[in-house]
């Protein structure tokens, strides 16, 4: 079974394409997301809160010019400020999964990009504070090759623990994948040094591809 159809079977696989990256050769995306309004609600009800405020303190003050323009500056600009940076930060995001890679994109002016390949990847887990667990959002992070750090960060993520399982199934299929292209390399060795012949490299390689297969 090829990773294509293990996805399918698993339900991962996704027509979602992303719109900053460019797929390449037998490439397929297999999850796609962006950060969750659920992670950016608190931003939205500061702004509400703060604009509301603004409204009624304004009415108290028998809306005094002096005194609504500096509610307006403590009260009204901020709270607009926390609404605009939550649709930006929505916006800004985008997360991306595919058969060869993990990719990452933070940013609307000024843009922060990582990706890295499955090789690559060490290890991966997820987080999720009260506040997440309740409304089901959480963290991500994938451990790289070579760093001290977590690369790549899916921050405010839908089910993080449904992606998290994502990325370790990736990564068991790849450590499988590459474990058998060794052994047929090691039978390809024996077939050019005439241990074997072309008909048993054949059938030795007919019978590694098809173990494990789901």
């Amino acid at each position: 079974m090829n990773q294509e159809q293990y996805y399918n079977q698993n339900q991962y696989m996704t027509t979602m394409a992303p719109s900053s990256m460019s797929l390449s050769g037998d490439e397929k995306v297999v999850w796609y997301g962006k950060r969750c309004w659920e992670s950016l609600l608190g931003k939205m009800v500061i702004g509400i809160v703060l604009m509301v405020l603004w409204v009624v303190f304004s009415a108290l003050a028998l809306f005094n010019a002096g005194i609504v323009l500096m509610l307006f500056l403590f009260f009204f600009l901020p709270g607009l400020w926390s609404i605009i940076s939550a649709i930006l930060l929505h916006i800004g995001s985008e997360y991306v999964i595919t058969n060869h890679r993990v990719y990452m994109r933070y940013g609307v002016i000024r843009r922060v990009v990582a990706e890295a390949k499955f090789d690559k990847v060490t290890d991966t887990r997820f987080e999720q504070n009260i506040w997440g667990r309740l409304l089901t959002y959480g963290a991500v992070m994938v451990n790289t090759a070579g760093t001290a750090w977590h690369e790549i960060f899916y921050s405010g993520v839908k089910n993080p623990e449904y992606l998290n399982n994502i990325l370790r199934d990736n990564l068991k299929y790849r450590e499988k994948h590459d474990k058998k292209q060794t052994r047929i390399e090691r039978m390809r060795d024996k077939f050019y040094t005439g241990e074997i012949t072309e008909a048993q490299f054949n059938e030795a390689e007919k019978k590694i591809l098809s173990e494990g297969n789901i």
